[in-house]
């Protein structure tokens, strides 16, 4: 039941932000940019943003349950089929083959992306839950311990490959931006925000694992904590901050998002490397199986 109620608020607040985003495409570009060109840039890959904001938040937190709830080797296997046998296909064909630049690139990983949402989406629906715990009757300390060392793998990994795309975009950056237009304005931007997507694609990775073993794990209240205190009292703060107050529009807003998901990573890490495997263990085998759990128990 949780499981399903943070799908769909989930869903329900990702919808919300997309048809925000979709709703002021015309001004969206004045964020980040005077330049006409990059307002008019803007305002074509804004329907794009909106459907990789919904996908991109399911996929987050689908993932990240398959992951807490030990299914770490099917969610593997569904990300390398969504984007090497979907989304990168279709934006190499888009992108370069059919001279879409840009636009086509963000077109492949959106349709990644969407594979990967429906596939863990239907992973999540015919799964049986009840069954899922109550093979944790005959879980012991090696099982937890299992368990614990999986999910410091999965944070190592996730560490690992988002520093890899994060210095390969940082690497070129100077090139970056031709991907998407060869106007000099929209080359020069892409240049200096480059570092902030680099740093961004770091905490994105960790957050991604990090919220979705708390929910899967069953500590969503944690969690919704966590995600509230990291963006209300420090990202958004320092966003409006540097982006009106010091005139630094887009990149003060990317800068103050980013502050915000550092925070959210820190403290999110904190709680896994101090969590009680064990004992989150036991209470998730009590919740489920109430009065076996306890006759389990005593045998």
């Amino acid at each position: 039941m949780a499981v399903y109620t943070v799908m769909v608020i989930t869903g329900v607040e990702s919808v919300m932000v997309s048809a925000i985003v979709f709703a002021a495409r015309n001004v969206f570009g004045y964020l980040f940019s005077s330049e006409t060109e990059v307002v008019d840039y803007v305002r074509t890959m804004a329907p794009l943003v909106s459907l990789s904001v919904i996908f991109d938040a399911l996929h987050a937190v689908l993932s990240g349950v398959a992951r807490g709830s030990g299914r770490q080797d099917i969610g593997a296997y569904v990300n390398l089929a969504a984007y090497y046998l979907f989304g990168i296909p279709a934006a190499a064909v888009l992108g370069f083959r059919f001279k879409m630049s840009g636009r086509g690139l963000w077109i492949g990983i959106t349709v990644g992306s969407c594979v990967q949402a429906v596939l863990l989406g239907l992973i999540v629906s015919l799964t049986n839950w009840k069954q899922q715990y109550k093979s944790c009757k005959r879980t012991r300390s090696r099982e937890t311990e299992r368990a614990r060392i999986a999910v410091y793998t999965v944070m190592v990994m996730a560490g690992v490959e988002s520093l890899m795309v994060s210095a390969i975009v940082f690497a070129a950056r100077n090139e970056y931006g031709y991907l998407f237009s060869s106007e000099t304005e929209v080359v020069d931007y892409v240049r200096t925000m480059a570092p902030l997507v680099s740093l961004s694609v770091i905490f994105d990775a960790l957050h991604a694992v990090l919220s979705g073993v708390a929910r899967g794990s069953g500590r969503q209240d944690i969690g919704a904590y966590v995600n509230l205190a990291a963006y209300y009292l420090f990202g958004i703060p320092t966003a409006v901050v540097l982006g009106f107050r010091f005139n630094m529009r887009g990149r003060g807003l990317w800068i103050g998002i980013t502050v915000g998901s550092c925070v959210q990573a820190v403290l999110l890490s904190l709680i896994v490397i101090f969590t009680n495997w064990k004992q989150q263990a036991r209470k998730a085998r009590e919740r489920v199986m109430g009065d076996e759990f306890e006759d389990d128990e005593h045998d």
